[in-house]
């Protein structure tokens, strides 16, 4: 994914980040591996394999995880939803990125003015 500069207006402090190197930020957060395709609904730890839950659109990055989700949607365990079809293992590794993990903390990548805000800030405090 590549990032495109936005209309961010720049201020004349010199330690001040333009937008061009706010966008170079986020790629370099894209590019060092802190990126996930999906978040695991019950722990909000990044993933890119685990269980999908269809009807809930909810995702579980391990056993324990979907087992929670399971038992909140009404099934007895993990199994029994398996066995229903209402959930399944997969892996989105050819999807594209979705989320950034930037200080432990996840940000939609369809959020990008949010994550070049919070870089502008820090960077300028």
């Amino acid at each position: 994914m590549k990032i495109q500069e936005t209309k961010t207006p720049t201020t004349t402090s010199p330690t001040s980040k333009t937008p061009a190197d706010l966008c170079d930020i986020i790629q370099t957060l894209i590019n060092s591996g802190q990126t996930y395709a999906r978040i695991c609904s019950v722990t909000g730890r990044g993933m890119w394999e685990g269980h999908y839950f269809e009807d809930s659109d909810e995702y579980a990055h391990d056993q324990q995880a979907a087992e929670v989700i399971a038992e909140r949607l009404g099934y007895r365990d993990y199994s029994e939803a398996y066995q229903d079809g209402a959930a399944y293992w997969t892996d989105w590794s050819e999807d594209e990125p979705q989320f950034v993990q930037i200080a432990g903390k996840m940000y939609d990548l369809d959020d990008l003015e949010s994550i070049a805000a919070l870089i502008y800030k820090n960077a300028n405090q």
